[in-house]
């Protein structure tokens, strides 16, 4: 009995092309919005997210450590040596990613999307000096996206909620 090859060769030809198309399908992640602003890992000297209840601020020792100093309001900080979170966090932030740009803050109203308190307040300080400070607003319509004010460009945009989830949930999840 003779086996016939050619469905496995049909098999394998299919099979190839679907890997192939399914390697080359661009992610869906960042596919829409702007790279707000681009720096290296290297440059970072520390990131500070600060609430009126919550101060938290990592300082990258390396790609893979980093220290984070917590401290919630009116206790004494705690400083502990960052897990993998901290790198995600250092790899969400290069580029900082807008998923939306809306525009110029004067134009706006800013009461609406909950950046006229300014209680919540994003910062990168980078080893040259420049300091990049962001205040954080309410989360958009139908979307899990935050609000930021560029103090620096006077201008608001939509980032990504999980990067700043990093720093809200410190305790748990960046140690």
């Amino acid at each position: 009995m003779k086996r016939k090859i050619w469905p496995y060769i049909v098999f394998a030809i299919c099979g190839s092309a679907l890997g192939l198309w399914v390697a080359l399908e661009s992610s869906p992640m960042r596919q829409q919005g702007v790279a707000w602003e681009s720096f290296k890992f290297e440059d970072i000297k520390s990131i500070s997210y600060q609430t009126p209840d919550l101060k938290v601020i990592f300082s990258p020792l390396s790609l893979n450590y980093g220290w984070i100093e917590y401290a919630a309001a009116g206790e004494t900080p705690h400083v502990f040596l960052a897990g993998p979170k901290g790198k995600e966090l250092w790899f969400n932030l290069s580029p900082f990613w807008a998923s939306k740009v809306l525009g110029d803050a004067g134009q706006l109203d800013l009461p609406a999307f909950g950046l006229d308190q300014g209680d919540m307040r994003f910062a990168v300080e980078l080893a040259n000096g420049k300091s990049l400070s962001y205040s954080i607003g309410g989360r958009g319509f139908q979307s899990s996206d935050l609000f930021v004010l560029d103090q620096q460009r006077a201008s608001v945009f939509l980032w990504d909620r999980q990067t700043v989830g990093v720093a809200t949930n410190t305790s748990a999840a960046a140690a």
